[in-house]
């Protein structure tokens, strides 16, 4: 038996412990086996949902509610139009309704 199966709550420093609760001790010890001794980044709440918030703005968005998205989501104007680029140039050169296009 490995002395890392051994290990306890109690064993571990105040800023491991709060790890370890967090994600159970059984989990701490496997990141412990990967990545023992390596610094790793935790990345923020805001900054891991930025693809997940990002695509539903693309989803949303219309041609012509830029502000809109940029209230709903904290955003400058700016910002929703970087994010929603590619299906903006989509949007103005499809064919409009009833348009016939050219083959």
């Amino acid at each position: 038996m490995n002395l890392l199966d051994k290990i306890t709550l109690e064993d571990l420093s105040d800023d491991q412990q709060s790890i370890a609760c967090a994600i159970g001790i059984a989990a701490y010890i496997n990141l412990v086996r990967a990545c023992g001794g390596a610094t790793i980044y935790v990345p923020k709440e805001e900054t891991l949902v930025i693809p997940v918030r990002n695509a539903k703005i693309r989803e949303e968005y219309n041609g012509y509610n830029r502000s809109e998205l940029a209230r709903k989501y904290r955003l400058t104007e700016n910002m929703i139009g970087q994010i929603v680029k590619d299906e903006h140039k989509k949007i103005i050169s499809a064919p409009m309704e009833g348009q016939i296009g050219f083959l």
